[in-house]
């Protein structure tokens, strides 16, 4: 009989992920007060997040350094990052923060190496807590921004916060308690109908998104749902969502929701026509670094609709593919990709569970998300994305099974199971083993 151990610090690993989430959770936060507000008090929180996340990043991946764990493509990826950080413009006034308080800069390059960190799923639950929190937290902030500013300039970057957190405990509602998946439902639903109150398909694409793939990944890849089960679900989720769509288009009042003015409205196609035009042969191959920008004259307004500033020179683009390749190129883009849809193969086709199969749909999400925003920003959302890579690629994780599984994500001792005709007491150390 062999017995792998439990690590004292097993507990401390996962209340390490519990304060990563917290800092991120808290820079994003008191980054929006301060976009609506102004008021330099909400830097001071932010600056304090930011030096947390630092301190336990260093102190998580050095561990896993010490354990001479190695990737040849991530290594790569991380080397060109490298390069794309050192094109700094230091003889900037605006420079420091922009590393500081800029979500899209300097610490966006950070999230990757979450990938390095060790990941133990003893307890799982204390997270999908703080999933909850977070959600809950940043939907009131959405509930808040509605009543003060009636006909406010919607943000995406509550949703880049609040959906993520609420649509993953949705797509693991399998491990998760109906205390968890009722208010994560919720949450989604909320974020749903605040997209169409103010016309932001992105919102309506992403919270439609994880209502489709929770039910598919929940229920119809679920094994242990009868298929006379799945095809009576099939019917009705079918029929109720014509009649909804249906009632909604033919009944409600079109003047209290802004998506039927914007539906087909293009926003697009003048930010892409001026990248291109911007955009020379060789800026395509290794981009323009890490304060890359391009020429696209743009007006911004406030909160209020009252105050407004104009730009020349934007470093920013509504489009994940293109803002890859504005800052480190198309070789950049492309070493992504190859690492999430390497994670995405493995994760769905290599796997014995379904866990590794739902974090497979939120980098289809994420993918999916990409093609007209979702770009790599210090979120809880890219976060995400750099935590499903990890588990997906990861072969002691998917070669758990479910019934060993969901032992170890609700409890807190050793699991026992067998494997051939011996028992032993299983704890996944590292399962960040690309």
């Amino acid at each position: 009989m062999r017995k792998i151990y439990r690590n004292k610090n097993n507990s401390k690993v996962i209340d390490n992920y519990i304060y990563l989430f917290i800092s991120i959770f808290l820079y994003s936060f008191f980054g929006i007060l301060f976009s609506i507000f102004t008021n330099n008090l909400f830097r001071l929180p932010q600056t304090i997040a930011f030096i947390f996340f630092l301190v336990i990043t260093f102190k998580l991946v050095s561990s896993y350094i010490n354990q001479k764990r190695k990737n040849i493509l991530f290594s790569i990826f991380l080397i060109l990052q490298f390069f794309i950080i050192i094109r700094i413009d230091l003889f900037s006034v605006n420079e420091l923060r922009l590393i500081l308080f800029d979500s899209n800069h300097f610490l966006s390059y950070l999230i990757p190496l979450v990938i390095l960190i060790p990941i133990r799923l003893n307890n799982m639950n204390k997270i999908f807590y703080s999933f909850l929190i977070f959600s809950i937290a940043f939907l009131i902030l959405n509930f808040f921004l509605i009543v003060k500013f009636p006909v406010n300039n919607f943000t995406d970057l509550i949703v880049i916060s609040s959906l993520p957190p609420a649509g993953i405990l949705l797509l693991l509602s399998k491990y998760s308690k109906k205390i968890i998946i009722i208010p994560a439902l919720v949450v989604v639903f909320s974020i749903l109908v605040i997209g169409l109150i103010y016309g932001r398909r992105s919102v309506i694409i992403s919270a439609t998104l994880f209502i489709l793939f929770s039910y598919f990944i929940n229920v119809i890849f679920n094994k242990r749902v009868r298929n006379s089960l799945k095809i009576v679900s099939l019917v009705i989720i079918a029929t109720l969502s014509f009649y909804t769509i249906n009632y909604f288009i033919n009944t409600v009042d079109r003047s209290k929701f802004a998506i039927f003015d914007r539906a087909d409205e293009d926003s697009r196609s003048y930010v892409l026509n001026a990248f291109n035009k911007d955009f020379k042969f060789n800026d395509y191959i290794i981009g323009r670094g890490i304060d890359g920008a391009y020429y696209n004259p743009i007006k911004y307004w406030n909160f209020d609709n009252k105050e407004s500033k104009k730009v020349s020179y934007r470093t920013n683009i509504e489009n994940g593919f293109l803002y890859i390749i504005l800052k480190g190129g198309i070789f950049w883009l492309f070493l992504f990709l190859i690492i999430m849809f390497k994670a995405i193969y493995l994760g769905f086709f290599k796997t014995k569970n379904l866990f590794t199969k739902a974090l497979v749909c939120y980098l289809l999400i994420y993918f999916i998300e990409m093609l007209a925003y979702g770009q790599p920003t210090f979120s809880i959302k890219y976060f995400l994305v750099w935590i499903c890579i990890s588990l997906c690629s990861s072969r002691r994780f998917r070669n758990i099974n479910e019934k060993q599984l969901v032992s170890l994500i609700n409890r807190n001792k050793f699991v026992k199971f067998k494997k051939n005709q011996q028992t032993e007491d299983v704890n996944y150390e590292s399962i960040s083993d690309l």
